[in-house]
């Protein structure tokens, strides 16, 4: 069932966290006054020129090039390429002209494209990034030989300002990649966590719940078949196992869907305690038959514990109680231990142990959990404990009889 801790595509919503109405349209305002602010002083560079057409290809070069610095990831490789190659042609263009800016040969225009060197950096190919970054440089310092010659002598100024300027804009850029890869492999290493605890949570509740029901509907074609039908209170009380278990387990896939479409409204199954663990043992014997009895210490029941850790405990003999049910042959007691470790009050020792007969294959006291031949379900349970710090161990019981899992888990993990 899901857990307290279990928040689906956290990462992915809190990018795109809601913002109120009021605060949108402020900064909706506030962007479309520096655009009007930006076009205006593009335009006016533009009439600066005194020639018409060349005011208005300045005027369209200047915003195309503001248009794809503030343009979204998907649209900046057209935008820029774009940008670049009208700067590029105008320049070319201009100095074949008799007529030429005398005063401004677009400033403006200028900065854009040497802020889109930053820009393109960020481009998902490194080598259109490069080249696209490239080009920006090479139309930035360009541009100033649209001034006639007369006036080159202020180029001395200009182009130093320029190449200056380059090698800090493509350190921007480059940190920039470098932190967006970051932050890309940070949200799939949380998204493939996500995943496993997905895996996990299915694994958990299926296997619990349908296990329950098959061993029911076992039991019912046994007896059968054996020539001993049950009668008809007997058949109900088998049937009405079969129900509640069926039952259990829509509402965990129910829960676990309330909590996939919308992260943090389902219920969780297992709270901050450890009250539920009688519950379980209690359903366990209603539905198999076997005794299951539960050793838990005063100082554990009534101690507040942290979500995760009260959650893993929870699911540590949900998975036990299953395997005993589905692997386990004449079993007559299962021993469920939970107690603070000894000589370690800051550790919880949890144990499940039955007396049955080819439960598992064995591992040897105390040895590792085999995940090839545990199952997904340890291989889960494995991962949960370690992840909190805690170690999982699993193998038959002293006299070759039995099956004993034992897990030691930080109460401060």
């Amino acid at each position: 069932m899901p857990s307290s801790s279990f928040r689906p595509l956290e990462l992915i919503r809190a990018s795109g966290t809601r913002k109120s109405p009021e605060h949108l349209l402020r900064h909706g305002v506030a962007r479309a006054a520096a655009g009007v602010l930006l076009f205006a002083g593009v335009a006016l560079e533009g009439a600066n020129t005194g020639f018409v057409p060349t005011a208005l290809a300045t005027t369209l070069c200047g915003a195309l090039a503001w248009v794809a610095l503030c343009a979204p990831q998907r649209l900046v490789l057209v935008l820029s390429a774009s940008a670049v190659l009208c700067s590029a042609t105008l320049t070319l263009v201009t100095t074949q002209l008799s007529h030429r800016p005398e005063n401004t040969f677009g400033s403006l225009e200028v900065i854009a494209l040497l802020l889109l060197v930053a820009r393109s950096l960020r481009l998902p190919s490194p080598l259109v990034a490069a080249v696209i970054a490239f080009a920006a440089a090479v139309a930035a310092g360009l541009a100033p030989l649209r001034l006639p010659q007369a006036e080159w002598d202020q180029l001395k100024i200009v182009e130093p300002a320029i190449i200056l300027s380059l090698a800090p804009l493509a350190a921007l850029g480059i940190y920039l990649r470098m932190l967006d890869q970051a932050r890309h492999r940070q949200r799939q290493a949380a998204l493939n966590e996500q995943r496993l605890e997905y895996a996990r949570e299915l694994h958990d509740f299926v296997a619990h719940h349908v296990t329950a029901m098959v061993t029911q509907v076992k039991a019912i074609r046994y007896v059968t078949e054996a020539g001993h039908a049950p009668d008809t209170r007997q058949l109900d009380e088998l049937l009405k196992n079969v129900e509640l278990a069926g039952t259990q387990a829509l509402t965990s896939m129910r829960e676990l869907v309330t909590e996939l479409r919308a992260p943090g409204t389902g219920p969780t199954a297992t709270g901050t305690n450890l009250s539920g663990l009688g519950r379980l043992t209690e359903t366990f014997t209603q539905t198999t038959r076997i005794p299951a009895r539960l050793s838990l210490a005063p100082e554990v029941a009534t101690r507040p514990l942290g979500p995760k850790v009260a959650t893993t405990v929870h699911h540590l003999l949900q998975e036990s109680l299953t395997n005993i049910s589905r692997h386990a042959t004449g079993t007559q007691q299962v021993e469920v231990g939970v107690r603070l470790g000894e000589g370690d009050p800051g550790r919880l020792l949890v144990t499940v142990a039955d007396d049955g007969v080819g439960a598992k294959p064995s591992a040897g006291e105390g040895n590792p959990v085999p995940e090839a031949a545990a199952g997904y379900g340890i291989v889960g349970l494995t991962e949960r404990v370690t992840t909190l710090g805690g170690t999982i161990t699993a193998g038959p019981r002293d006299g070759g009889r039995g099956w004993r899992v034992t897990a030691e888990i930080p109460l401060r993990s």
